[in-house]
């Protein structure tokens, strides 16, 4: 814990952490380091349900989707409306040079 702090020498939060309860002994270790977001409403189970809720939101929200169709690796594992929706409309994208991008679904232009 001691080379994370020192690691980390400029001022203000390096990062945010969820509980589902008081994190007074956290709070007192990181500081201002880490923000602390309490679920506060309900029971232990009512909160620990409603940060899974949160966390599934947060994952839709920020997985990229579609880039897959454009990756030749994945050509096998697509169905008929999913290479359709490629050789459809990437095509203008695969003309301006688009390509996908190494080791991920996203796609470079």
């Amino acid at each position: 814990m001691h080379e994370v702090h020192r690691s980390f020498s400029g001022a203000g939060p390096i990062g945010t952490a969820l509980v589902l309860g008081e994190a007074q002994g956290h709070k007192e270790v990181w500081g201002d380091r880490i923000e602390f977001v309490t679920f506060t409403d309900g029971g232990f189970d009512d909160k620990a349900r409603d940060l899974e809720i949160f966390l599934d939101v947060l994952s839709a929200v920020c997985t990229p989707t579609g880039g897959h169709l454009m990756d030749p690796r994945y050509d096998s594992q697509l169905d008929d409306a999913e290479r359709r929706a490629r050789d459809g409309s990437p095509r203008p994208a695969r003309a301006a040079g688009c390509r996908p991008v190494s080791r991920s679904t996203a796609v470079r232009c």
